[in-house]
């Protein structure tokens, strides 16, 4: 299948500019990196109850980031458009995230998924996932076409709409995309090792077409 002009969105276009100051903390967790089992260390941990806990939020005339219903969800109105948000303005390297992902999207084809060690320049990776069963990792560089490391289909990625979860590693030089825990796409990159981790949803040409709603974040420590 072809997937229109991934690469042209990222630097055309960005919503949502406030971050507040999110505090992290630490505590023994199970899962972790790799999608594996045993005891990880929480980096950080939203179940987004509280509407205060820190994830940038705004609403305009192309896209919509705000808690909702205990969640927090991200509506795309215009075509062609991306929005993100991130947790705090903090730096990270060598984690895990997982979140539960609900895709309420009458576009097929919006993509939706998880933000890697995005810099001030907003370059970042992004891990994503579709309706159609499209999976992405691709990496958006300020000034430079998007380059996709890895896509296609997978069988893994629900068709319906959900909940299920999402996972990606954002290591030093290796990043790996999770359906409901079974890796389904893999790449390795050293551009960027360490940045701000968020979220985001993308839609195609259809207009009003992403509706994505992401419930219990979980950010784990990635074995060295």
């Amino acid at each position: 299948m072809k997937r229109l002009n991934i690469k042209v969105l990222f630097s055309i276009v960005s919503l949502v500019t406030l971050t507040l100051a999110c505090s992290s903390f630490s505590l023994p967790g199970s899962g972790g990196g790799g999608g594996g089992g045993g005891t990880a260390k929480v980096i950080l941990k939203d179940d987004f109850s509280n509407t205060s806990s820190g994830w940038g939020t705004g609403t305009d005339t192309n896209s919509s980031v705000e808690y909702t219903n205990g969640a927090l969800q991200f509506i795309v109105y215009t075509g062609y458009y991306i929005t993100w948000s991130n947790p705090d303005t903090k730096t990270y390297q060598n984690y895990h995230v997982e979140v539960t992902v609900t895709n309420s999207s009458p576009d097929p084809l919006a993509i939706f998924g998880i933000i890697c060690h995005e810099q001030e320049t907003q370059s970042f990776y992004y891990l994503g996932v579709a309706a159609d069963g499209y999976y992405t990792i691709s990496k958006s560089e300020s000034g430079k076409d998007d380059v996709s490391f890895t896509n296609g289909t997978d069988s893994s990625v629900p068709t319906g709409g959900g909940p299920f979860t999402l996972g990606a590693d954002c290591g030093n030089g290796n990043l790996a995309l999770y359906v409901s825990g079974k890796k389904i796409a893999s790449a390795q990159d050293a551009t960027f090792t360490t940045g701000k981790v968020g979220l985001f949803a993308w839609t195609d040409k259809q207009a009003n077409g992403a509706n994505v709603t992401f419930d219990n974040f979980v950010m784990t420590e990635l074995p060295q």
